[in-house]
């Protein structure tokens, strides 16, 4: 397997440097490294996106691990690439059905936080989103959009105490689209708010942080579990993966992440799916972990 990381803005030739110490892992395990240009796949030139990518004679298993991409474009990214023989772990139903929670949902039903959403593009009719959230009966929400929230800006953007007040709802609305500007994935979702075990407060937006792990898992099989702050001790790393096995081979992906949390009462919720392409290391993890799996 090779990968494909993105590149410095504007210089083809060199390594996001937060990527560059994922690259150098990758290349000390002897596998190859291509690079992306993220800005320009944005811009929609997939051809320039991967200029530097050599095309091969032989079909080749690629892994992309760089910035999220939008799954209209991953596709055309999918495509691109498919005609340099070169073909990407997760296609592109399988890359939106873990980035998009709407998508992934159904396969996690039961096992994770009551969800509602409603898709489109602001403005958002207040009449519509009160509708959509009755069901919660004024019990309090988390708000966020198909892929990401505004979680650094817990009380004003994310966290929505009582759902039953469209004023105290619209608030959080409007605020999660002015910080989200114009990077609005999907639409909005709203999700139960549950009791998950707080184990500190983050020293600078003053979130709650909770006894949370990233486990990314390749064909169906964990193959590395990280805290998800840095505040967890990492020596009480041992969530009980066991439980969430039937749910993982139910997943339509090869490559993805399930991030799951213990609630007050010891029993544990999977919080949310992602492309494991695009999913972030933590800062003290160390990437031998997760490349020398996949290489092997």
């Amino acid at each position: 397997m090779d990968f494909l990381f993105c590149c410095y803005p504007n210089r083809i030739r060199e390594v996001d440097p937060d990527y560059q110490a994922e690259a150098d892992c990758v290349r000390q395990l002897s596998s190859s490294v291509s690079l992306l240009d993220h800005d320009a796949l944005l811009e929609g030139s997939v051809s320039k996106s991967i200029r530097g990518v050599e095309s091969r004679t032989d079909q080749k298993q690629l892994c992309y691990r760089g910035w999220m991409i939008p799954p209209p474009l991953y596709k055309q990214l999918y495509e691109g690439l498919l005609e340099k023989n070169l073909v990407l772990i997760n296609s592109p139903q399988q890359y939106q059905h873990c980035h998009y929670l709407p998508d992934s949902y159904e396969s996690i039903k039961g096992k994770t936080p009551e969800t509602v959403w409603i898709p489109g593009r602001p403005p958002f009719d207040p009449a519509q989103i009160m509708a959509a959230i009755k069901l919660f009966g004024g019990k309090p929400l988390v708000l966020k959009d198909y892929v990401k929230s505004q979680k650094h800006y817990w009380k004003e953007a994310c966290y929505i105490p009582d759902s039953n007040k469209q004023d105290e709802v619209m608030s959080r609305v409007n605020r999660f689209i002015e910080l989200q500007c114009d990077d609005i994935e999907g639409g909005l979702v709203f999700r139960a708010y549950v009791p998950i075990k707080i184990i500190g407060r983050h020293a600078v937006s003053g979130m709650p942080l909770s006894h949370e792990y990233r486990v990314v898992w390749f064909e169906q099989n964990p193959v590395v579990v990280w805290p998800y702050w840095d505040a967890a001790d990492p020596r009480e790393c041992d969530p009980p993966l066991d439980a969430f096995r039937e749910v993982a081979n139910q997943i339509n992906s090869r490559f993805f992440t399930m991030d799951i949390a213990e609630l007050d009462d010891s029993s544990w919720i999977i919080v949310e799916l992602g492309d494991a392409q695009v999913a972030g290391l933590p800062e003290n993890a160390d990437p031998v972990t997760l490349y020398k799996p996949l290489i092997d």
